[in-house]
């Protein structure tokens, strides 16, 4: 349940009269009830459905929108009223002359319920200023026989706002005339009950604030959570901590340069090398823009990869001609790696299809030395933090942003004998499906 759900929740309960126990020597109402065809829900017995109008006095200074002025008497619009409370962000001002000619309608005083009629519509809070007067949508509603907090409290029920909603005009900004709103019905309790009834929102209320901040903390949590699994999982996988290393497992044999710095300990039969070193072929798609046409050879470019899979819908379309022209210099192949190097860089996707398709320049293709390196343990590779933190930093420019080949060519990674590469793909793909489905 949402922190809204339950606040809502909450005051459907009180207004209903559920929240306190009724006491046998609590004397009923002495208000005249309203006469209703048919009431909206059930209250308790000592408790009176009433009109607002026999509840409150109206102090209602629509017409004219009032002149601001620099400095003067505190103006309260509908920006400053929220459900339960005073918004002071945005302060306006009136003259001190035309206060003095709106006191004849009516003097809004501290403790007043404030009320918006329009935009917003129905939110209320009590007035918490000494000298102050309410703007042309905001209705002030005074009262000497009931805790006005509690009909705060009960003017943002979700019954209220309900019927608010059925008795409004207007479609583009929703609003209530002053004669509707006097005839809607609430509840009231008598008068102890009403007191023991906000009591008792002011200790659950606070609480409920409480849970609203939990609850977005915990959102975020949930919604970044299988992100960084998913890369803890990587990260524990290339440093050869997610599976164990086997003592008849061969070396890694490969004529790599050790690096004069490395970023973490790797087990003994591993290699740093480059990505250089574990393919046969590094080069991207095509440079120049080539002609489109209604259909043909797809041609493939970063948004055809970026959700981390290859996706011939969508594309644009080349002539077979181009398409042979293409290839002489970068010709995917099904188990060839594709790697995103413009704009979104770093999306890595294994070439699952048979079907002939060409590249854009904003795409690496990656053949890999089979002998060294499976193709599933590279696209996972190529997805950890390692070499994401390498792409990131040697991604060059600001609008077209681009990790050129030779920055992903010198890309550090930690190699695993090839066996131990199948082991960990096998784990990986064991592991994967349960953090996607925290998402």
């Amino acid at each position: 349940m949402t922190p809204e759900q339950l606040k809502a929740s909450i005051l459907q309960m009180a207004i209903e009269g559920r929240l306190v126990p009724q006491l046998d020597d609590e004397p009923a109402v002495e208000i005249d009830a309203a006469e209703l065809d048919e009431v909206p829900f059930a209250i308790p017995e000592k408790w009176k459905w009433v009109r607002l109008e026999n509840l409150f006095n109206f102090v209602d200074y629509r017409g004219k929108t009032p002149t601001k002025t620099a400095s003067g008497v505190r103006l309260m619009t509908a920006s400053n009223v929220r459900k339960g409370y005073i918004d002071h962000t945005r302060i306006e001002f009136i003259s001190e002359e035309e206060f003095a000619t709106r006191k004849s309608r009516g003097i809004s005083a501290k403790g007043d319920i404030l009320f918006t009629t329009e935009a917003p519509l129905g939110n209320a809070a009590l007035a918490d200023l000494d000298i102050y007067s309410a703007g042309q949508r905001v209705i002030t509603l005074q009262s000497d026989t009931v805790d006005k907090q509690l009909y705060v409290y009960f003017l943002i029920s979700p019954y209220f706002q309900c019927a608010l909603v059925e008795n409004a005009t207007g479609t583009t900004a929703q609003g209530i005339k002053a004669a509707k709103l006097k005839k809607l019905t609430l509840p009231v309790p008598p008068l102890g009950e009403q007191r023991r009834i906000v009591s008792r929102l002011n200790k659950i209320l606070p609480l409920i604030e409480e849970y609203g901040k939990s609850y977005i903390a915990l959102q975020s949590i949930e919604k970044t959570l299988p992100d960084q699994l998913r890369a803890s999982l990587l990260q524990e996988a290339i440093q050869g901590k997610l599976v164990p290393q086997l003592d008849d497992e061969p070396a890694v044999e490969i004529d790599a340069a050790e690096p004069e710095e490395v970023p973490f300990a790797i087990p003994e039969k591993w290699k740093w090398c480059t990505i250089n070193d574990i393919v046969t072929k590094l080069t991207d798609g095509e440079h120049k823009t080539p002609k489109y046409q209604a259909e043909g050879i797809p041609f493939v470019s970063v948004k055809n990869i970026s959700s981390g899979k290859l996706t011939l819908r969508n594309t644009k379309y080349i002539k077979e001609e181009d398409y042979k022209l293409f290839i002489k210099r970068c010709f995917p192949q099904k188990g060839d790696i594709l790697l995103s190097k413009v704009g979104t860089t770093g999306v890595s996707v294994i070439v699952d299809t048979d079907n002939p398709f060409a590249l854009f320049v904003s795409v690496a293709l990656l053949k890999l030395k089979d002998n060294l390196i499976y193709n599933k343990f590279a696209y996972f590779l190529l997805q950890s933090p390692l070499v994401q933190v390498q792409a990131k930093e040697n991604t060059r420019g600001v609008g077209n942003k681009n990790w050129v080949l030779s920055a992903i060519g010198g890309t550090l990674i930690a190699l695993p004998p090839i066996a131990e590469q199948y082991r960990i793909v096998a784990r990986l793909e064991e592991l994967l499906p349960h953090v996607r489905s925290l998402q």
